[in-house]
């Protein structure tokens, strides 16, 4: 036996005792390869693109033998996108052991150069985890998009960390705040520049508010006005010049998606949408949406006819609908031709539309007229905060609420005189505003009457499509689809008030648990409540899938001041799953 073949033999005689020795302290050993192993108190992941760089790659010959400082320069990389910042390496022979020793676990933030509005102590993820790179970056990017959200358009940030006491200084420079003063944007083929700018959630003077840029872009990209766009910011004595990129993409765009839900079971849905069809960026919209319940297409469009287009339009519409509930079934189609309009302020969006509608109802099961002729004047106002609008894919802050009115009098055609009014809201609260939620509140509530003359003739005349019913994921969890009030007939005013927690963040894969509870009453006359008080409370879980929103909800349906007859079959639990609806 030759002079290496024993120093062979003694390093790998040392290697297993080295082993050993781990094991016998409860060590954890991860094998990066045959030659690397790191010792520290639980296993490491590493992927095959680490491993081939610290050990070398067979297949890439070139580097299949890395050196020894080559090696331990990944190490160290890898290790510190860990937390490990002390590492331990011993060379035994060709084999290289790592001690990783403690995580450094982040243990103070603090800011130098940050205006009084900017709270770090809202970022609340950091404290206690490993102290990585990744979360620097993370934190910078989170105070860069807090001041540029806060009317800092130019800001720059750096931090430094301490890897000894996991102390980490944010240094911030933001500029002085800044408004508006200018918008450049690109030409887009076809269309009038000012088109766009009907969609803006700012105006020129306003102060800077990058999210408000965001939410601008998810306007355009949502109405396929444009494949894609965002905004830039260049910083001036004068103000801030805000700067549009786009790529127009096609002006027809067709789209289709599936789901399910378990009151309206598999769920299709499919598009088409021409979003440029002048220069004004008029569009249509062809919508078909298919399920067991619901059956419905809709045509719609948006004309802007002024030479120099601003906000104000006509929106025709064509729709045909099937509903086939519980309580009835109607076939209706519907035409309106109204003038509509939108505005925007700083912290929030209006929309208003108003004119005529026909509409022909056949109802084929349930209380009403075989064949109704409706003529109405219809009228929706709607009103949104701007950050209700740009965090509707993670809800989490702002408030909406709507109104709706129709009115149908035979002095103009219709079959049957009425009046349906309608209101709606939801309100969201992050509660102490922390970044990302912890948890968020929410309200949401919604009250409506249709107002008929006195005597049951009148009654008799109204389809049950202008009804209202309670009971659905829609408006009272615990009840199902359509089943209050009970006699199916429908009600003449019906209220409805959920409140919901839900827990955003904290616990694994992203699932986020809530409660809830759900109350409501329905009224046999126009403008008046019965006596039953119809609540739910429940608990349920939410998932932001790769897919979308998955909700799954229980809830108890319960009735106070009833009798045991209008209780009877009520009083039950109700499960819910569905895809794409949010609180």
């Amino acid at each position: 036996m030759g002079a290496n073949d024993l120093l062979a033999l003694l390093a790998a005689s040392i290697w297993l005792l080295v082993e050993s020795v781990a094991m016998a302290n409860d060590a954890v050993i991860t094998k990066l390869c045959n030659h690397i192993q790191l010792i520290s108190d639980h296993a490491v992941d590493a992927t095959d693109m680490e491993r081939r760089l610290a050990c070398g790659d067979d297949k890439n010959p070139p580097w299949s033998d890395v050196p020894a400082n080559q090696a331990k320069l990944f190490l160290s990389s890898f290790l510190q996108g860990r937390g490990y910042y002390h590492p331990r390496f011993t060379s035994v022979g060709l084999h290289l052991e790592v001690q990783l020793g403690e995580v450094t676990l982040v243990h103070e933030i603090s800011t130098q150069g940050a205006p009084q509005s900017l709270m770090i102590s809202r970022y609340w993820q950091p404290p206690g985890q490993p102290l990585k790179p990744s979360l620097l970056d993370n934190l910078e990017d989170w105070v860069r998009s807090e001041l540029k959200a806060t009317g800092y358009p130019c800001p720059t940030v750096s931090s430094r960390a301490n890897t000894d006491t996991g102390d980490i200084t944010l240094l911030i420079a933001t500029g002085p705040k800044q408004l508006i003063t200018a918008i450049e944007a690109e030409d887009v083929p076809g269309v009038n520049l000012s088109a766009m700018r009907r969609n803006d959630a700012f105006h020129l003077g306003d102060e800077f508010n990058n999210n408000w840029l965001g939410l601008t872009a998810n306007r355009l990209t949502a109405k396929d006005l444009l494949l894609s766009t965002h905004f830039l910011a260049r910083c001036s004595v004068e103000g801030a010049t805000v700067i549009q990129k786009a790529i127009p993409g096609l002006p027809r765009q067709a789209t289709a998606g599936v789901g399910y839900n378990t009151e309206r079971g598999p769920l299709l849905r499919a598009t088409l949408q021409n979003s440029r069809l002048d220069s004004n960026a008029s569009s249509y919209t062809l919508n078909l949406q298919l399920s067991q319940r619901l059956q419905n297409f809709t045509a719609k469009s948006e004309w802007y006819l002024r030479r120099t287009p601003g906000r104000f339009h006509l929106a025709p519409l064509l729709q045909v609908q099937r509903n086939d509930e519980n309580s009835y079934e109607a076939q209706s189609g519907k035409i309106r031709v109204a003038p509509a309009s939108t505005y925007d302020s700083s912290v929030y969006g209006l929309a208003f539309t108003y004119g005529p509608a026909i509409e022909q109802v056949r109802t084929r099961r349930g209380d009403g007229p075989a064949y109704s002729h409706i003529v109405a004047l219809e009228g929706e106002v709607r009103f949104m905060t701007h950050d209700f609008e740009y965090f509707h894919p993670t809800p989490r802050s702002g408030y909406a609420f709507g109104l709706a009115s129709t009115s149908a009098t035979t002095a103009l055609g219709s079959d049957a005189d009425f009046q349906r009014l309608a209101i709606d809201g939801q309100a969201l609260l992050n509660i102490r505003d922390l970044a990302p939620p912890l948890l968020v509140l929410g309200v949401r509530g919604s009250a409506a009457s249709t107002i008929i003359g006195a005597g049951p003739a009148h009654l008799a005349a109204l389809p049950p499509t202008y009804r209202h019913f309670l009971g659905s994921a829609a408006n009272l969890r615990g009840f199902a689809r359509g089943a209050l009030p009970t006699r199916g007939q429908g009600a003449l005013t019906a209220a409805y008030l959920g409140m919901e927690a839900r827990l955003a963040a904290g616990l694994p894969a992203g699932l986020q648990p809530l409660i809830f509870y759900d109350l409501g009453k329905t009224g046999r006359a126009s403008l008046q409540m019965d006596r039953p008080l119809y609540y739910a409370p429940g608990i349920g879980l939410r998932w932001q899938s790769p897919l979308g929103s998955l909700r799954l909800t229980a809830a108890r349906g319960m009735v106070a001041k009833a009798s045991t007859e209008e209780r009877r079959g009520l009083e039950r639990w109700v499960f819910y799953f569905s895809f794409g609806e949010e609180f």
